[in-house]
């Protein structure tokens, strides 16, 4: 019985010493390893959420303590009190483990591994993955620690202290994620590599992939003494230690992040939800001496799915020590640091980094590394333009009043649908259409490529060059335009006549009919008619002029007159009444008609005042008289006015009697009668008067007849032989 109770005394005395053990190596722990921050471009503003505990478990669970008193309680009632440690519910709050902090180098409790071995993963856009807590299953991801079997290979004896195998397992706990960062599913998660039990002299300097990765020896070159590794620690908040404020992400982006940034599409595995996950674990001897050469070493590996860029390790030279070497070469900084950039690390691949140290004073050592990546994420689209072109085809000349047909198309040239597609025309002048001036024809939409078409005619109703215009509008895109110069081309007919414009009564005239082609095409089937007046009496035509009663019209007909020619031919008239008349000269062709061309003629009757002058006795004696009588007539074709006759008597003359159609004066010369107001065509006046002669010879008597129309007088003389009887 006393063995039994030295043997229950022993033991009760070694799980106090584990409890212990457990929480001073816990505090180290922590201490040493700090926390890592999530470096990712989209949280980069958002502070990690914690993990948390139901609330009917936090009780038996928040603290690993507690899991440790349920196992060890038992044990330490039969240990003396001098040896016995406080119960967990007594140790105050502010010794508790941070909740919110992640738990930094912990690991499965199920798994054996030395006290200076740590490893964290990191997630972009989930922040550090929380590490296990006691009786948890594995978060998703994280690297297994490296295994140790009681440290062979080392040449430490083997630890009094228990496994952490031999612990009773504590009751499975939720380990629900953040809501804000969800977490990958753990079957996406690429099964991670343990790290070799021993460190290598020298690594390659470019990540490999988990099968290249290079063997570690399996055993250092110096063996040293170690503590036992079946239980890794938790640490504790000592209460002279200020509270550590919890871990931020970086508010700031850096020139690298901004670097990986482009304008154009990145690569195609590029596109759509990138996660990569770098997992970092340190591992260093768990004993080293002053002066010896110890290597530490440093495993990144991207765990996820997608390769991150721009990757980058930060570590520290740890205080006591001085820097040999690092494969591969790292940059030293004036600080202590030194900085490994990376790169690009492709999904599954890992880099191993080695630090040879030597100590210089005794105590604990170490230091806390972190991984800086970035990740990188494509989207690329399509962005299309419709471009849409109208073409008109027509030929580039049409003959007046012929309808001219346009063949419109319109294509889809771009590499976008056009939509809501329409061609508009303003008819220009020149060209008609029974529509109206505005035309319009909607097409709908048009997919790259599509023509539509449709023909369009137009008449030709003048002369000339005329631009035809239509443009396609459509409400997504710019409008395009067409113009098309088209040549209406006609006959242009100009007529003349030319003969005399005054006529006299009876007298026969000819006249020149003229037609002249001076359009931009032949004349076809030519006609021209002149239709006459009633004061003109139609006597002949040339060319087979046709003379119509009825109309009192001549007309000819031309088979073709080209361009630039000129038909004439001849017309005779007979002038039969007085006044203002118009030959009218009218003419067509197919498709065309002449302006009307007037001919002016103005016809009049011609005066002619003709008188005779005879005495009735002659001869006669001295002092005899004898009678004239002088007959005037209008022998013309017009009416005269203002007809005057003189009477010039010869010396010795005397007028006895007189008589006529007007007064009339004697004056020195002889005899004046009033002007005859008017004498029409025909008119005829008698006048008589006596003569005395009182000397003899032959003696001449002088009749003056002038008029309006004849302003110089017409002189008539009629002589008289007087004689003396003897």
């Amino acid at each position: 019985m006393k063995r039994i109770a030295i043997a229950g005394a022993g033991f009760l005395l070694t799980a106090g010493l584990a409890i212990f053990a457990i929480a001073v190596a816990q505090r180290d722990s922590r201490e040493r390893a700090g926390v890592l921050e999530t470096v990712n471009p989209d949280y980069a503003r958002q502070k990690p959420t914690p993990i948390t505990f139901p609330s009917d478990v936090r009780e038996s669970a928040n603290t690993p303590m507690n899991h440790l008193r349920t196992v060890a309680e038992p044990l330490m009632r039969e240990v003396p009190e001098e040896f016995q440690m406080a119960p967990v519910d007594q140790v105050p709050p502010e010794r508790w483990p941070d909740e919110d902090a992640p738990a930094i180098g912990a690991f499965d409790f199920n798994q054996a591994g030395p006290v200076g071995d740590s490893q964290i993963a990191l997630t972009a856009g989930q922040g550090p993955t929380p590490a296990k807590k006691p009786g948890l299953a594995s978060p998703p991801g994280l690297l297994p620690p490296p295994q140790f079997s009681n440290n062979e290979n080392l040449g430490v004896p083997p630890s009094p202290f228990p496994s952490a195998a031999s612990l009773p397992a504590p009751p499975a706990l939720s380990n629900a994620a953040p809501p804000s960062f969800p977490m990958m599913p753990p079957s996406s998660m690429p099964t991670p590599t343990p790290l070799p039990s021993s460190l290598p002299p020298s690594l390659p300097s470019s990540p490999t992939s988990p099968s290249q990765a290079p063997s570690l020896p399996t055993a250092l070159s110096t063996p040293v003494p170690t503590l036992s590794p079946s239980i890794t620690s938790l640490p504790l908040r000592s209460e002279s230690s200020p509270p550590r404020e919890p871990s931020r992400q970086r508010e700031s982006t850096s020139p690298q992040m901004v670097k990986l940034a482009s304008a154009a599409p990145g690569a195609r595995q590029m596109d759509g939800a990138q996660n990569p996950s770098l997992q970092i674990q340190k591992r260093a001897p768990e004993e080293v001496q002053v002066g010896q050469p110890a290597t530490f070493a440093l495993l990144v590996r991207n765990v996820g799915d997608a390769t991150a860029y721009e990757v980058s390790v930060v570590d520290s030279i740890p205080r006591g020590t001085r820097l040999s070497k690092t494969s591969p070469p790292a940059e030293s900084r004036p600080d202590g640091t030194l900085v490994w950039s990376l790169g690009e690390m492709a999904a599954g691949s890992e880099q191993v980094l080695t630090v040879e140290l030597i100590p210089e004073t005794e105590g604990e050592i170490g230091s806390v590394a972190s991984v800086n990546f970035a990740a990188q994420a494509s989207v690329r689209t399509v962005s299309t333009q419709p471009k849409l072109v109208v073409k008109q085809i027509v030929e580039n000349k049409i003959l007046l009043g012929k309808p001219l047909k346009i063949q419109v198309s319109v294509t889809n040239e771009g590499t976008g649908v056009a939509r809501g597609v329409s061609l508009e025309e303003n008819v220009p002048a020149g060209l008609r259409h029974p529509s109206g001036d505005y035309l319009g024809a909607p097409f709908g939409d048009l997919v790259p490529g599509q023509s539509r078409t449709i023909d369009l005619e137009l008449i030709a109703v003048k002369p000339g060059m005329v631009r035809n215009q239509i443009r396609v509008v459509a409400a997504n895109t710019s409008s395009n335009e067409s113009s098309v110069d088209v040549e209406v081309v006609s006959p242009q007919l100009q007529l003349s006549m030319s003969g005399p414009g005054l006529r006299y009564l009876e007298r026969q005239a000819t006249y020149q009919v003229s037609v002249t082609n001076q359009g931009t095409s032949t004349a076809y089937d030519l006609e021209i008619v002149a239709k006459l007046p009633r004061g003109l009496q139609y006597n002949s035509s040339g060319n087979l002029g046709d003379y119509s009663s009825n109309q009192h019209a001549v007309s000819w007909r031309l088979q073709e007159l080209p361009v630039g020619s000129t038909a004439t031919t001849e017309l005779t008239l007979l002038p039969v009444e007085e006044g203002e008349f118009a030959i009218r000269l009218q003419s067509q062709a197919t498709g065309v008609q002449a302006e009307a061309f007037e001919k002016q003629i103005r016809i009049e009757g011609q005066s002619e005042l003709s008188f005779t002058i005879e005495d009735d006795n002659d001869p006669i004696e001295v002092d005899g008289e004898t009678t004239y009588e002088i007959q005037i007539t209008n022998t013309g074709t017009r009416i005269d006015e203002d007809v005057q006759l003189m009477i010039e008597l010869p010396k010795g003359a005397k007028a006895l009697r007189h008589n006529g159609p007007v007064n009339v004066k004697e004056t020195a010369q002889g005899l004046l009668f009033d002007p005859i107001s008017q004498m029409r065509a025909k008119d005829q006046h008698v006048f008589r008067f006596s003569i005395q002669f009182s000397e003899s010879g032959v003696q001449v008597v002088r009749a003056h007849l002038k008029s309006k129309l004849r302003p110089t007088a017409v002189v008539k003389e009629e002589s008289t032989q007087v004689y003396r009887d003897q």
